[in-house]
């Protein structure tokens, strides 16, 4: 697959400014062969393809520019930093042996058979070795190996009305021996079981206004959807965009006792591997650690290498899909706390 991101103008204004951001990138997939005719034959054929439509983007932001009303956040359409130089050496070489773990997913889902009330029931073993290459103009190159082995469980029934339930469990490592043993899988899949056949039986849940406990994965989903994509930093500029934070930088935006940090260069965490760690961004930028709120503070967004007003550099965090442009996004989004309680305590608490 290749990515090929092309800017026409200055940075200050160029053809990916406000709603125009899609012309800067275009996509396509490469020749599987390490064939350098073929391979510079797409490249050069995307390039030309993407040069076309970013110079005709240009045109238009610069006609549009001159005559609609001055933006609030006049910051530039990209930022000016540091060339990069890092190749790393080649994918991790992780040995996967097929036939084994063929005949262990068969066994894992073999599991379900014992639970009549699970109508489906499917277990999946992905595994993937990735080189990504960054090469820019302004002298930057990037070469870093990238690996993730996952495995995931889902599990269906339908209630006696007709709903249908599901429970989904996903476990993801840098190598297979990293993952969760047999035992503890086939404690996970009993525990999906019985979750089902409780919620079979289950009244349906109804509205509810009131004060609510969230915890383990509820907690953290919260978290990443309600605070963390706030606090990208592209959510900041642009009509379209809440920007929630964005006149905040320095006030209070959560009790004292919380504090909250973005760290892609953290690895792991109490022996599990974390998905959100890489080396570098997107933009070939090196990954970093960033205090986005201090003691319920807000210091800093999460930031690509799209400028905003008072954060002015990246800070690691341009990430993207295939054919998309970079934006900041979430890596590592750690939460921690000066004041804790057990969980017991939280619970009285609750109701009194």
């Amino acid at each position: 697959m290749a990515n090929v991101s092309m800017r026409v103008g200055s940075t200050a204004l160029d053809n990916t400014h406000e709603e125009s951001r899609t012309s800067g990138i275009n996509y396509g997939l490469l020749p599987y062969s390490n064939d350098r005719d073929a391979l510079a034959h797409v490249l050069w054929q995307l390039t030309y393809e993407e040069y076309r439509k970013a110079a005709k983007a240009y045109l238009n932001v610069k006609t549009e520019n001159a005559v609609r009303t001055e933006a609030e956040d006049t910051s530039p359409d990209f930022s000016q930093q540091e060339s990069q130089n890092h190749i790393a050496g080649s994918a991790p070489g992780f040995q996967l042996d097929q036939k084994a773990w063929e005949e262990r997913v068969r066994r894992y889902s073999g599991y379900f058979s014992k639970f009549p009330e699970v109508y489906s029931s499917m277990v999946i073993l992905l595994a993937q070795k990735t080189q990504v290459s960054f090469v820019a103009s302004d002298g930057s190159r990037v070469v870093t190996p990238e690996s993730v082995v996952r495995l995931m469980i889902q599990a269906e029934t339908r209630a006696d009305d007709g709903m249908e339930l599901m429970r989904v469990e996903t476990f993801q490592a840098a190598a297979p021996e990293r993952l969760p043993g047999e035992a503890e899988i086939s404690a996970k899949i009993q525990k999906m079981a019985g979750d089902l056949k409780a919620l079979r039986a289950a009244p349906l849940a109804t509205p509810f206004d009131g004060p609510a406990l969230l915890s383990g994965r509820a907690s953290a989903v919260f978290f990443h959807e309600v605070l963390g994509h706030r606090l990208e930093g592209h959510r900041q500029r642009g009509d379209e965009e809440g920007q929630t934070f964005t006149k905040k930088v320095n006030e209070q935006v959560l009790p004292q006792f919380l504090s909250v940090m973005d760290d892609p260069t953290q690895r792991t965490l109490n022996g599990m591997d974390l998905s959100g760690w890489y080396q570098y961004d997107d933009e070939g930028m090196p990954a970093q650690r960033v205090e986005v709120i201090k003691d319920g503070v807000l210091k800093n967004f999460l930031m690509s290498r799209m400028p905003i007003r008072g954060f002015e550099k990246s800070n690691g965090h341009g990430r993207s899909q295939p054919g998309l442009m970079p934006t900041g996004r979430q890596g590592n989004l750690i939460i921690t706390s000066s004041q804790t309680v057990k969980d017991s305590e939280l619970r009285q608490k609750l109701i009194d």
